[in-house]
Formats: structure tokens, C-alpha cells, sequence
């Protein structure tokens, strides 16, 4: 069912000026915000890892998908089967627009791979400055208290104003910075995050209540952000929506969707992006597939960052190997600011910091999971 739906929406796709593309070698799939290879090049071809193992056999739905929608050559599916992994970074729908995907051979189960997926991190990565917790059941301020901010983005807090703040916050939280911190105190850092992290359990709590509607009105720039709207356009360009309609209409839906079998979870995350720690809130959901291919899915919407991402969708597959291992393929799929708002971050080294920032993650829970941590 799952290949019959791929293979369906690929005889679909279609370039900017609408002409019906067939030919499988020239196809890139619209639903993730790619037109032709020709009009936007890849960044980069695979980065991949030396040859570890003997190959292992890749189901044939995953190396179509590879192929047709993210194209590979033979000799990257060749790499990937021998246990490699291979990443690769490319252009969404504008220069705003960042999608980078990753696949991993495993040798470990489906099962062993969804039930680490089902928390918030595995332990932290080598070399990664990052930190995650899963919020409890009724989220409390206690869940944030190892979340803090740097302290020049606290002093920078303190001259925000709508148009013009390196956080991304809506006025009258601007205005509850300004205005309820002694600024002038010994302890005006600890105050700082004490209302950052009442904002981010706000947020969040809205959200869960309301879906993404309920969500702050973002004002760091001249022009005021819906992070709704935002999501909205990534999610109907999205891998996930071809793949898994059920899972996207959950979180296209939430709170009010009616769709079963979904797992939910809340986290926040802390991790280093150039010269900024971005802080997201993000919201998880996991399914198991039970079609005939077992694949599983697992989609995370960045809810809320503080810094350089107006919206976020990141998918995991997790796919079973006949002879019991798994594939995980990772499409991480997100909206960032204008370059001259990415604070002397070009997109260039953007580019190389994602894909260098994926690729390290890729082999960070590969040894994890190959450990038992």
C-alpha cells in the first residue's frame, strides 16, 4: 500500500511551470518542496563514512524512494547496504527553505530503534553541545529547569523591541523582559531565564490546548511571524504527508484529530547552531505501521525556537531488513530566517553546519543502539 501511494503521487509531480514530468530519472518529489534537479542543485553530494560490514539487502520501496525522490545513484544505495550512512542537504521551495536527509543502515530491530526514538535524546552525541527532556504528562516549570539561556542573548533581551530583537518573541513578552527584570541586579540572568522558561511552558500549554492557532504572533522582525502559517507550508510540501496521510492530518489536525494508533509526546531541546543555542519546544508523534512493509513512522514539529527557525517538520522511517535489521531515513524539513537574519550565519555554512550536524547524529545512534546504551 505504501509503494502504491508513492508511486502514485510521483506519476504527479510537476515542475513550476506545470508541465507533467514521467520519466523517472528526472522526478524529484513537489510534496517535499523540490522542483527539478536541474532548477535547484543539490548542496552537495552524500557525505558517507567508510565501509564498515557486509552489504545487507534494502527493501525494494526504500531504494525507489531513494532513487526517484532524493536522487541516488547506484553507487550511494551500494554505500548505504554495506552500512554506511549517506546525507544530503537541498533546496526547498526558496533560499528559506532547508531539507536535509540522512539513511542509515542499523543492525538492531525496529523495535530496539522506535523505543529509543520514544524519548526525547539519546545520550548526548560526541562532540555535540545539545541537551532535551520530555515534558511530563501535565507539563510543569520543574520539566525546564536545566533550560538556559546564554548570557549575551540575555543582554540582548533587554533592549528588545518589536522590529528589532535577536529572540523571537511577540511584543508583550518582549515588553515582560524589559519591564519585570531588575536589570541592574546581581541575579537579573537567573530572573531572565525564570521568565523564559514561564514563556516557553506557556507557549507550549497553548498549544496543547489549542494547536498550532494558539500559538504566539512572533515580532523580532519588521514583519510579524505566524508560526502556523509557516508550518502549514512545509507540512503540505512534506515527505510525510505522501507517506504517512494519517500522521500528517494528526498534526495538521491537533488537538481535535480523531486519528488512532498515534503515540504523543512533548519535549524542549537546547543545541548549539553556529554562533547561537537555539531553544525549541517540539511536539512527537509515532506510529507503528502495520501494512505489509512494517514501516514505522515518526514526525517532530518544532512547536517554538527562540533563534533562526519560523517552523520545523522532521521525519524518521524507521524500515525492517529482511534479515532483522532496520534502515532509519531521516528528512528534517524546516523554514529559517532571511540570511541577513541568521546572525552572520550564511547559508553556506548553514548548510554545512545541518548536514555536518545530521550525519554526526546519524552515527551517534547507530553506536548508540549498537551498544546497548
Amino acid at each position: 500500500m505504501l509503494r502504491e501511494r508513492y508511486l502514485q503521487s510521483r506519476n504527479h509531480v510537476r515542475s513550476k511551470k506545470g508541465t507533467i514530468m514521467r520519466s523517472p530519472a528526472r522526478v524529484v518529489a513537489l510534496l517535499c518542496g523540490i522542483a527539478l534537479v536541474e532548477a535547484y542543485p543539490l548542496v552537495s553530494q552524500p557525505i558517507t563514512g567508510p565501509p564498515k560490514v557486509a552489504e545487507a539487502p534494502i527493501p525494494g520501496a526504500l531504494q525507489e524512494l531513494l532513487i526517484l525522490h532524493f536522487d541516488f545513484a547506484p553507487a550511494n544505495i551500494q554505500t548505504v547496504r554495506r552500512g554506511d550512512y549517506a546525507v544530503k542537504i537541498l533546496d526547498g521551495a526558496d533560499s528559506s527553505e532547508l531539507i536535509a536527509m540522512g539513511v542509515l543502515r542499523i543492525d538492531a530491530t525496529p523495535t530496539t530503534i522506535l523505543e529509543a526514538l520514544r524519548q526525547a535524546t539519546l545520550p548526548p552525541f560526541a562532540g555535540m553541545d545539545f541537551q532535551a527532556a520530555l515534558f511530563s504528562r501535565t507539563p510543569a516549570l520543574s520539566d525546564l529547569k536545566d533550560l538556559t539561556l546564554a548570557p549575551d542573548v540575555i543582554a540582548g533581551i533587554a533592549s528588545c523591541k518589536a522590529g528589532d530583537c535577536i529572540f523571537k518573541l511577540p511584543a508583550a513578552d518582549m515588553a515582560r523582559f524589559r519591564n519585570q527584570i531588575s536589570w541592574k541586579a546581581p541575579d537579573a540572568g537567573a530572573q531572565a531565564n525564570t521568565i523564559f522558561r514561564e514563556l516557553l511552558l506557556q507557549y507550549l500549554v497553548a498549544y496543547q490546548k489549542g494547536g498550532g492557532q494558539a500559538l504566539p504572533r512572533i515580532d523580532d522582525k519588521k514583519e510579524q511571524l505566524n508560526l502556523e502559517a509557516v508550518f502549514q507550508g512545509l507540512l503540505a510540501r512534506s515527505l510525510l504527508r505522501d507517506l504517512d496521510l494519517g500522521l500528517s492530518t494528526y498534526l495538521d489536525d491537533f488537538p481535535t484529530s480523531n486519528q488512532t494508533g498515534i503515540e504523543s509526546t512533548f519535549f524542549w531541546s537546547r543545541k548549539k547552531l553556529g554562533p547561537r543555542y537555539v531553544a525549541s519546544l517540539h511536539h512527537r508523534g509515532l506510529r507503528v505501521e502495520n501494512g505489509p512493509e512494517g514501516w514505522s513512522f515518526v514526525a517532530t514539529r518544532r512547536i517554538y525556537a527562540n533563534h533562526f527557525f519560523q517552523a520545523g517538520l522532521d521525519l524518521a522511517v524507521v524500515i525492517p531488513r529482511e534479515d532483522g535489521g532496520s534502515y532509519l531515513l531521516r528528512v528534517d524539513h524546516a523554514r529559517v530566517d532571511a540570511l541577513t537574519g541568521v546572525a552572520k550565519l550564511g547559508r553556506g555554512k548553514l548548510k554545512q553546519t545541518v548536514r555536518e550536524g545530521l550525519a554526526a547524529e546519524l552515527e551517534a545512534i547507530r553506536a548508540a543502539l549498537m551498544t546497548g546504551r
